[in-house]
């Protein structure tokens, strides 16, 4: 594991600088983006069980997307229809997820930036809802939670979630929040992350990969015919 403070923007976070902008005016101006509607939902639950045990089950942070293809959208560098569903598709599609967390580190209250991302082999554009999800291992959140937080509803006011959608150029093609702050636009939730990127306020935790797509989770086995196809990550 590689825990530091962040001091510096990272790339991914100035890619998401240049792009979500005129991904913004795009919806301002009325022309829409291929992704819509995303959405997030978080929530503690326990990993499903394929053995029974006497053991107490932990609790996992999850985070739940869903995000809908325009129907009959052709983005920018989709493929050619598919023969069989008439369908455009878009290869290469990656949901990367980010969230701050309250913790405490080094007897101080600290805030943990969470970063990762999937891969989907290819999304077709159906107009019909999308799922992707990401959790945090109970072992995380009990090394680093604050001593008054407790792995329940009322601790989910506290987090904040920033999920971006690219295609395989990584441009950015939808984007959504969590959050418990009212009033909070896509703009000023994306400008919540750059701030933390760069350390200022609290101290901030860069944890990379502390935070697991669920191919990587024993949800991985579980209703998979709702989920679109990861693409390996092997060469």
């Amino acid at each position: 594991m590689k825990f530091s403070f962040l001091k510096t923007i990272t790339l991914t976070g100035a890619i998401i600088a240049m792009g979500l902008p005129s991904m913004l005016q795009a919806q301002a101006r009325g022309g829409g983006n291929p992704i819509d509607a995303v959405e997030i939902k978080p929530d503690f639950v326990e990993a499903p069980r394929f053995v029974d045990t006497p053991t107490t089950p932990n609790k996992w942070l999850q985070l739940d997307i869903t995000f809908t293809p325009a129907a009959g959208a052709k983005p920018s560098g989709a493929a050619s229809k598919a023969p069989h569903s008439g369908l455009e598709w878009l290869d290469d599609v990656t949901v990367q997820c980010q969230l701050l967390y309250p913790i405490s580190y080094q007897g101080k209250n600290a805030v943990a930036l969470f970063k990762t991302k999937t891969v989907l082999w290819s999304l077709p554009m159906d107009g019909k809802k999308h799922k992707a999800s990401f959790f945090v291992p109970p072992q995380v959140l009990q090394r680093y939670a604050r001593p008054e937080m407790k792995e329940n509803k009322a601790a989910l006011k506290d987090i904040d979630v920033f999920v971006v959608i690219f295609d395989k150029d990584q441009r950015p093609i939808g984007a959504g929040f969590y959050t418990s702050a009212k009033g909070t636009t896509l703009q000023t939730a994306k400008q919540k992350f750059e701030t933390a990127e760069t350390g200022i306020g609290l101290p901030v935790l860069k944890l990379d990969s502390e935070m697991l797509p669920r191919e990587k989770t024993p949800w991985q086995w579980v209703d998979t015919d709702s989920f679109d196809l990861i693409k390996s990550d092997r060469k």
